[in-house]
C-alpha cells in the first residue's frame, strides 16, 4: 500500500494568497479505522496534515484534537520533512460526527529550544472541517481556510501572505478571503475534484497562478521493539513471572498497527543503554 503523497504550493501574486493542495496517501485512505468512524478520521486528517507547510526545517509538532462531545482524541505528529504519523481513539467510534466540543492542543517543536511552542484553542460544537480554519485565526491571526472535497480524498489550504514576504507593490485593498474563495470558486471546485497532481500544475498555472515548491508526504512510523521494552521491564520488576502469567505479551503499535510480541527471555535478556 502507497503511503506517500504530496503537497503542491502556488502563489497567487496579484492577490497575495498561497494555495497548498494535499492528497491523502492510498494508504490513509483506506484506513484501518472502523466504517462507522472513517470519515471522521479522513477529515482530521486532511484538516491537520497542510499545517505541516508552516514547519520550518527540523521542526515538528504534535497536534491533538481532545474532544469531550463525542468523547475521542485524535493525534497527529509530523516534521517538516513530510512524515507523520495519526491515531484516532477509540478506532471504534459508534458513529461519524460533523460537529466536536473540547480542545484543540499544538506543540511545536523547534531544534535548540528546550521548551516547545504551546497553543491550544476551545473548540464548541465545532464543524470538523473548520477546526484548522478557526485554530490558524485564533492562534496565529493567520487569514486561511482549509477546504476539503467531498469524497475524502484532497483538501487545499488557502492563506494570505505578509505582504512583506512579496516582492512586489503593496496591496492598498485587499481582497478579503472569503470574497477570494467566491471568487476563485470554479478553479477550487475543478482542484478538489482531481485525481492527477500534475494536471493541477498545469490548471492552477493556466489560472495565473506561480507554482512554488512540491513537499512529500508520508506515513513513517518508527516504533520498535526496543521502544516497548524499558516500560515492560520495570512492569516485570514489580510483577515478577505473574506478568507472564497468560503466555507471552503482546502490544500493538496505536498507530501503524504493527503487532508486536515479548516473551520473559526479552525481558530478561534487554540491556538499558
Amino acid at each position: 500500500m502507497d503511503n506517500t503523497s504530496k503537497i503542491l504550493t502556488f502563489l497567487d501574486r496579484k492577490n497575495d494568497f498561497l494555495i497548498h493542495t494535499l492528497e491523502l496517501p492510498l494508504s490513509m485512505q483506506e484506513s484501518h479505522i472502523s466504517s462507522t468512524a472513517e470519515s471522521t478520521y479522513k477529515t482530521l486528517l486532511l484538516n491537520s496534515l497542510p499545517l505541516i507547510v508552516f514547519l520550518k526545517k527540523e521542526e515538528t509538532f504534535g497536534l491533538y484534537v481532545d474532544s469531550i462531545i463525542p468523547e475521542f482524541l485524535f493525534k497527529l505528529e509530523a516534521n517538516s520533512a513530510g512524515q507523520f504519523r495519526s491515531l484516532l481513539s477509540p478506532e471504534d467510534l459508534s458513529q461519524d460526527f460533523k460537529e466536536v466540543t473540547g480542545s484543540l492542543r499544538l506543540k511545536k517543536y523547534i531544534p535548540f529550544q528546550t521548551e516547545p511552542y504551546s497553543s491550544v484553542v476551545d473548540i464548541n460544537e465545532t464543524n470538523l472541517e473548520e477546526l484548522s480554519t478557526q485554530f490558524l485565526r485564533k492562534s496565529y491571526q493567520l487569514e486561511s481556510k482549509i477546504i476539503i472535497s467531498k469524497d475524502l480524498h484532497r483538501s487545499m489550504l488557502i492563506n494570505r501572505v505578509p505582504k512583506s514576504n512579496i516582492d512586489r507593490l503593496e496591496i492598498i485593498d485587499p481582497i478579503k478571503i472569503d470574497n477570494y474563495l467566491k471568487l476563485n470558486n470554479s478553479l477550487i471546485e475543478k482542484i478538489l475534484e482531481s485525481n492527477d497532481s500534475t494536471n493541477i500544475q498545469i490548471e492552477m498555472e493556466k489560472s495565473g497562478f506561480t507554482f512554488l515548491v512540491e513537499r512529500p508526504i508520508n506515513f513513517n512510523c518508527k516504533c520498535s521493539k526496543e521502544q516497548f521494552l524499558p516500560s515492560l521491564i520495570q512492569i516485570y520488576k514489580q510483577e515478577g513471572k505473574s506478568f507472564f502469567s497468560k503466555g507471552n505479551l503482546h502490544i500493538r503499535c496505536d498507530y501503524c498497527k504493527k503487532n508486536y510480541y515479548f516473551s520473559e527471555n526479552d525481558l530478561l535478556s534487554f540491556k538499558i543503554n
